[in-house]
């Protein structure tokens, strides 16, 4: 699909090209297509429907933010955008994941844009924004799209059992350095971190909003 590229409507899936590389899939809806300028950030166009516009800038605002304020979140964008293999960012009801793919195939990210993550138990708990949690995400991507070892890892339990195995603690680890530079929290383990709606935070909390507590020292 070329730049410029515009809507086309189908069945029940809504996708936006981020990039040649890139994809935001959103399961309610008509099939739309929108193509993402890595280099202006913006898209070419934008649904009608108010829900989709909602994670369509969340995942906007997301990318954005990253960009902007990481270095090293900037070079993991700038690969997958202009990676020959895709990965497809969807929408999803339940807890942002990302899922064994199969080797070659576009790499699948399921994206929940409401949630922020809590890093700890209590009042004064630390939490990481919904942009943080999708470049975790971005970054399962980035291991099998471009380093091609996502399934490896996965499957490669032989790491600390605060991690589950080598690709979260990857994740964690490289979510970690993009945290230290954009001032959130940095996350400890893999498996004691949940997902809570981002409404904890406030009621105007965005996607980028966070709340990071002394007790969660820097590793860095």
């Amino acid at each position: 699909m070329g730049r410029n590229s515009v809507k086309s409507i189908f069945r029940s899936i809504q996708t936006v090209y981020l990039s040649s590389g890139l994809v935001v899939e959103h399961n309610e809806g008509g099939l739309i297509h929108y193509i993402w300028d890595n280099e202006n950030n913006i898209f070419s166009s934008v649904s009608n429907q108010t829900d989709f516009n909602r994670f369509l800038n969340d995942v906007k605002d997301s990318l954005c933010y990253l960009k902007n304020g990481s270095i090293y979140a900037k070079k993991i964008i700038d690969e997958l955008s202009g990676c020959d293999t895709k990965t497809i960012i969807k929408y999803t009801k339940g807890s942002s994941c990302a899922p064994l793919q199969k080797k070659n195939s576009p790499a699948i990210i399921y994206f929940q844009n409401n949630d922020v993550l809590k890093l700890n138990e209590g009042e004064d708990s630390s939490y990481l924004s919904g942009a943080l949690g999708l470049f975790h995400e971005l970054y399962h991507a980035y291991e099998h799209n471009i380093k091609k070892v996502y399934k490896e890892n996965l499957n490669n339990s032989d790491v600390e059992s605060k991690y589950k195995n080598k690709a979260e603690k990857n994740a964690v680890e490289a979510t970690n350095r993009v945290a230290y530079e954009l001032g959130e929290p940095i996350r400890l383990d893999y498996i004691s971190a949940r997902p809570v709606p981002r409404y904890y935070l406030g009621k105007d909390a965005t996607v980028t909003t966070f709340r990071k507590v002394e007790k969660n020292e820097s590793l860095y």
